[in-house]
């Protein structure tokens, strides 16, 4: 099954194309950009899961949706131009995030943690509908790579806070490897 994995990686950065994949056993998923070192390596549990490269071919979205706990979960991964570093990927890409989603955030929090940026917020209700959706975007960087990890869950309650550090725990940003 792993070797299946490496393929399915292989294949969206090569590619360029949508392609959906079975994780390995321990449901880790890795992106990359095509043609630069470092890989963002995630747990997106028992989903299917989609990547596409951006035309352009200097970054890398990941969708799992589906998971059964209500957790979706987006990733990015893309080469920039400036120095890099968590606290900086967050502090270049936050506020663009922030005004294209113009919704009425509570309880926003920005810290630090297991070597990521973090931003988190509850978005109360979306048109009129009560949505009570926990938001929490993770930044990491280095080596000219910027990674974001966007997870959210409707209907979120404080008992579901350790799905998203579960999450979080297996989240890796891994500068120095490249793709098979």
């Amino acid at each position: 099954m792993k070797s299946l994995k490496t393929l399915t990686v292989l294949s969206i950065a090569l590619l360029s194309e949508p392609v959906c994949g079975l994780q390995a056993d321990d449901n880790k998923v890795r992106i990359s950009v095509p043609s630069v070192k470092g890989i963002l390596e995630l747990g997106v549990g028992e989903t299917t899961w989609e990547a596409h490269v951006r035309a352009d071919g200097k970054e890398t979205q990941l969708q799992a949706m589906h998971r059964k706990d209500g957790i979706r979960i987006t990733a990015f991964l893309q080469k920039v131009k400036f120095s890099t570093s968590p606290a900086k990927c967050r502090d270049k890409w936050w506020p663009m995030t922030a005004k294209s989603t113009p919704m009425k955030r509570e309880d926003l929090r920005q810290y630090e943690k297991d070597g990521m940026a973090i931003v988190e917020y509850m978005i109360p209700e979306f048109r009129g509908n009560i949505l009570h959706q926990k938001s929490v975007h993770a930044y990491l960087g280095g080596r000219g790579l910027c990674a974001e990890v966007h997870l959210s869950k409707d209907q979120y309650v404080d008992e579901d806070g350790h799905l998203f550090d579960d999450i979080l725990r297996g989240v890796r940003f891994l500068p120095d490897k490249t793709a098979p």
